[in-house]
């Protein structure tokens, strides 16, 4: 299974090794607030990261919705808010170590 973005959920902006991706309706704001950021990370311990498979990333909207956007020179993937039309409550996430296909990331609200 790959794991690719819900529909409507694009890159809106590159900034070095930034992405930041949200609905394609925000496409050409001047500016895009990030609620959740992906960023690759050093190895941590075992037992303080999550391994994920592509059906438990594609089950959280917000790794589904940054994951897939990250490729060579892509360190950091900042979500929008309002991919869905609702406001999520990312504030309430907490900071997170995953590993995703060999990869380590760190995963949070901003």
């Amino acid at each position: 299974m790959a794991l690719t973005p819900a529909a409507g959920v694009v890159e809106l902006a590159r900034d070095d090794d930034t992405v930041t991706v949200g609905p394609e309706t925000k496409r050409g704001e001047e500016s895009y607030e990030a609620e959740y950021t992906v960023s690759r990370t050093e190895e941590v311990s075992e037992n303080r990261t999550s391994k994920l498979i592509p059906e438990q990333a594609f089950r959280d909207a917000r790794l589904r919705n940054t994951l897939p956007f990250f490729e060579d020179g892509v360190e950091t993937v900042r979500l929008t808010s309002g991919i869905d039309g609702r406001r999520p409550l990312f504030e309430n996430s907490a900071h997170r170590n995953i590993e995703y296909d060999g990869e380590h990331y760190e995963a949070g609200p901003e």
